[in-house]
């Protein structure tokens, strides 16, 4: 089973989600491109979505939005200033996304993502 097959819970969420913040901090720090590294940020919260009985594919969702007001920003922006002021706000909002998920609890009970994720930390079901 690979790991965003299942669920996981507010305890491993937030552990996997500062390991993953560490990392992608001290790649930044050693003055490489911590963008791949950023995905893994995506790669947690599919299990944490399953956790709640969302399908992990919500998670393309903030990357459409990236994606478009990208694309838009570029066309309507008059200043280079603009289209990252438009990037900050939207990065902003998926963190914010990303915080609000890890306060939210997960179903109590069986669902389609499997069993209830145990109590601590654990990435095994």
């Amino acid at each position: 089973m690979r790991f965003w097959d299942g669920r996981i819970n507010r305890t491993t969420y937030w552990a996997a989600f500062a390991a993953a913040v560490g990392v992608i901090t001290g790649v930044r720090l050693l003055g490489f491109d911590s963008r791949m590294f950023e995905l893994l940020l995506g790669i947690i919260c599919i299990p944490r979505m399953h956790d709640m009985g969302w399908s992990g594919r919500w998670i393309l969702l903030p990357l459409a939005v990236l994606f478009g007001g990208s694309i838009w920003a570029g066309a309507s922006a008059s200043s280079p200033e603009q289209v990252l002021i438009g990037a900050y706000t939207v990065t902003a909002m998926v963190f914010a996304l990303m915080i609000w998920l890890g306060c939210l609890k997960g179903q109590p009970d069986w669902n389609e993502y499997g069993n209830p994720p145990p109590d601590g930390i654990s990435f095994r079901q």
